[in-house]
């Protein structure tokens, strides 16, 4: 009660929780047991940029869908895992192709997954089964600081050590991280 602890024996940082109770630490701990196949020639990239319209913080975690248009071109097909999106969240037509109605459960986000070579992620469940999954993960966060993906400053997420961070430098500015993952892509596909 009150701002009084209670008495302790042992206290422990977050970010060593997982060390002391032996989380997984060969990734992939996830596996998709159904199998599905998606065949292209590009570079596979999945893609969600809403949280669900319920979620108090979905506003602060959410980007703009148009800026995946930055980041379109030859080499790359880009397939929305996106669900509950509304009005301006709305993902322009010819982006990606909308995989929403073939995914109803884990396993099928999960199969899908599976032939990604790349997500590109909000704060998201989509983005925490792709890093358990060991898939190439790059997390957008808000400028302020979700302590559940990594330390302040960290670029790399100690819970999934294929996962890069981008977090926003100013609040509500998406765009510069879209910039920064498109020097990126450019190294990937080398278009």
């Amino acid at each position: 009660k009150g701002n009084v602890l209670p008495h302790y024996d042992f206290s422990c940082d977050l970010f060593n929780v997982g060390n002391l109770l032996k989380f997984p630490t060969d990734i992939p701990y996830i596996q998709s047991k159904k199998h599905v196949i998606l065949s292209a020639d590009k570079l596979k990239i999945g893609i969600t940029w809403c949280g669900h319209h319920l979620d108090k913080a979905n506003e602060t975690r959410s980007c703009d869908p148009n800026l995946f248009l930055k980041l379109q071109n030859n080499k790359i097909q880009f397939y929305s895992f996106q669900k509950f999106t509304t009005g301006k969240k709305q993902l322009p037509p010819n982006i990606a192709i909308d995989l929403s109605e073939n995914i109803r459960c884990w396993e099928d986000t999960a199969a899908y997954l599976s032939n990604m070579d790349l997500v590109i992620a909000i704060d998201s469940s989509v983005a925490h089964l792709s890093g358990a999954m060991g898939k190439k993960t790059f997390v957008l966060l808000p400028k302020e600081w979700y302590r559940s993906w990594a330390p302040k400053g960290a670029k790399i997420s100690p819970w999934y050590p294929d996962m890069r961070i981008f977090r926003q430098f100013e609040a509500e500015n998406w765009t510069s991280l879209f910039s920064e993952i498109n020097t990126m892509l450019y190294g990937m596909t080398l278009y």
